[in-house]
């Protein structure tokens, strides 16, 4: 039996909603509950990024959104993907006495068997600094700080696109998060004027059930201030104080 995701929207809305005591049709309209919680969600992965990697459990919250690809350079920059969204970190892979970069081209080899050759190669993983223009220029026309494939460096040329050194480098592996789908909850009317949702139809979350202490503060604080409800905004400093948020 599939284990329910505690960040569904139909879960979370519920969660919402319980201590209140409310009907969802009374209370919360459809339309504001998907603004509430694609707000929250763009706010909670912003957080996230601004905190990696900190903790693990902040990653595993992440990890849903967060994806990794093998690019090639052109001219010494590399594009990033159309979904890309936040830069988490990139690598490039050299030999151990940074003489040069390890053989990238695994197009003929099956994933066991490059690995395998990674590995008897002697090939380390270097991160890519990040650094910004003015730093670029310094290093980049150095005589004694200039990049290597030791301390590889990057600056953002743009918003999905960045500029590499050394500028033979001929492969970067980023891992970078990207962009979070637009949920939507698809409902049915009812006689009554209620509503049921309509989970088939809906854009569901994409959060796992580990996310649901951030998601549900973040959603609480939005109904808190849309409903303007004393008792409700007490409600939730009271499980603050107890640990739960």
């Amino acid at each position: 039996m599939p284990i329910e995701n505690k960040c569904s929207l139909k879960n979370m809305l519920n969660a919402l909603l319980g201590p209140t005591n409310s009907e969802q049709n009374q209370n919360l309209p459809p339309i504001i509950y998907e603004s509430f919680f694609n707000s929250t969600t763009s706010y909670l992965i912003d957080s996230l990024v601004d905190n990696y990697p900190t903790r693990q459990s902040l990653i595993d919250i992440l990890n849903p959104f967060v994806e990794s690809a093998k690019l090639q350079p052109k001219n010494g920059y590399i594009e990033f993907p159309e979904n890309y969204r936040n830069f988490l970190n990139g690598n490039i892979s050299v030999k151990k006495d940074f003489s040069s970069e390890c053989n990238n081209d695994e197009s003929d080899l099956n994933e066991k068997i490059f690995k395998e050759e990674i590995k008897k190669s002697g090939c380390l993983s270097r991160p890519l600094k990040i650094v910004d223009i003015t730093e670029w220029s310094d290093l980049t026309t150095s005589s004694y700080k200039y990049p290597t494939y030791e301390y590889p460096i990057a600056a953002f040329f743009g918003k999905r696109r960045i500029k590499i050194c050394p500028y033979d480098i001929s492969t970067v592996e980023l891992t970078y998060v990207r962009k979070e789908r637009l949920y939507s909850m698809a409902y049915i009317i009812q006689p009554d004027d209620s509503y049921i949702i309509d989970e088939k139809n809906s854009i569901d979350s994409e959060w796992e059930s580990n996310a649901f202490t951030y998601l549900f503060t973040g959603l609480q604080t939005l109904y808190g201030v849309y409903t303007r409800d004393k008792e409700f905004r007490e409600w939730g400093i009271e499980l603050k104080k107890i640990g739960l948020l």
